[in-house]
């Protein structure tokens, strides 16, 4: 049995929704604390992927390239969501 599916476009939906999605997954966090972690995951992401300082697009203005921009955006919302998850498997948050 085959199954015939259109292929959809989303890439412009992706693009708007990705920050979105970032600051709502991190909804818990005081905007100080989010910035840092944005910040960690920037570092992560040139430190594990050996991305370069100039070839983030929200370190770099002159980066012009849609595509990349969408594919930083998914990485940066993927590494978020690993880290996210991890931390909550390995702390217990206590209410004081």
């Amino acid at each position: 049995m085959f199954y015939f599916v259109k292929k959809l476009n989303f890439k412009k939906k992706v693009v708007l929704e990705a920050p979105h999605i970032l600051r709502s997954m991190c909804n818990d966090l005081s905007p100080k604390r989010y910035q840092e972690f944005i910040n960690f995951l920037d570092y992560f992401m040139m430190q594990e992927f050996d991305i370069k300082r100039h070839q983030i697009p929200w370190l770099n203005p002159h980066c012009k390239s849609e595509d990349w921009k969408t594919f930083i955006g998914l990485m940066r919302l993927i590494v978020a969501k690993y880290w996210r998850n991890w931390e909550q498997q390995h702390f217990r948050h206590t209410k004081h």
